[in-house]
């Protein structure tokens, strides 16, 4: 399946999320869910970022996702926070050995895709709360 984190065009996730750099580089596929079921579940689940070599190789860097833990914790969060969007109805410990986000953030995120989804007319238009005109 396709990301439903990034699409892929050549742009280092992380070299945009850390530096804002937005430059076309050689990237390679990373499945943010690492391990052999979590692996096939991210590849089923589209969740999945295109990585620079500094970004995703053991001996990539001190930012490299497979050497610091907290980036790619935080990328897992993002990764879990998109699967909650994307399928609302799925219960997210299914199909993965590990979360990272509480029951009660998995929750508030599913009632704030609701109530997107109910803002969405389906024309293309989001509806803005009204303003207090003084």
């Amino acid at each position: 399946m396709r990301s439903i984190i990034q699409e892929k065009t050549g742009q280092c996730y992380l070299c945009m999320k850390l530096h804002d750099d937005y430059s076309a580089k050689y990237t390679e596929e990373h499945h943010v869910f690492m391990g052999a079921k979590d692996r096939k579940m991210s590849e089923r689940f589209g969740l999945k970022v295109q990585l620079c070599k500094a970004h995703h190789e053991h001996d990539g860097g001190p930012e490299a996702v497979h050497r610091n833990h907290e980036i790619c914790v935080e990328l897992q969060r993002e990764a879990q926070k998109a699967f909650v969007l994307k399928f609302p109805d799925l219960n997210f410990r299914d199909f993965f050995s590990k979360s990272t986000m509480t029951d009660e953030e998995m929750e508030e995120i599913r009632q704030q895709a609701t109530k997107e989804q109910k803002e969405d007319d389906g024309s293309g238009f989001i509806l803005l709360e009204d303003e207090d005109e003084d």
